[in-house]
């Protein structure tokens, strides 16, 4: 029993680990080569609407396990208290859900394709076409 309680706790830690090692990369089909992170923030909590330029942002959202540790470390989310979030603002007419997107390379293809959008891919990714962003 001793055993399988250890065996539960190392298989916790690890994936816990792995998860919280994750890095993210912002990228994004604008101007910009830089957003500080209040503005990344009031993006994806629909306060911000639009880059310094005037073009309107479009968001999306990564299917892939990169979008915990996005909403954790960028928003202060967790994804069900996101997607709650979410509903609201749609429910109320106040904006529109996030394109959501399968996987990284799905998120690179659709911001290449979108001026204005901005999403977030594993830093390990490949980012043809679009601009990382770096957070300040």
């Amino acid at each position: 029993m001793t055993r399988m309680i250890q065996s539960i706790l190392i298989i916790t830690a690890l994936c816990c680990t792995s998860q919280a090692a994750a890095e993210v990369a912002v990228v994004a089909n604008t101007s910009a080569t830089s957003v500080s992170a209040n503005d990344l923030k009031g993006f994806y909590l629909g306060k911000k609407r639009s880059w310094d330029d005037g073009t309107r942002v479009n968001l999306t959202t990564n299917g892939s396990a990169i979008h915990d540790a996005f909403l954790d470390a960028s928003i202060g989310k967790n994804a069900s208290s996101f997607a709650s979030f979410w509903k609201r603002i749609v429910f109320t007419g106040k904006g529109k859900l996030p394109e959501a997107l399968a996987d990284d390379a799905a998120v690179v293809a659709y911001v290449a394709a979108n001026p204005g959008a901005i999403g977030y891919i594993d830093a390990g990714s490949a980012a043809e076409g679009v601009t990382k962003l770096t957070i300040e």
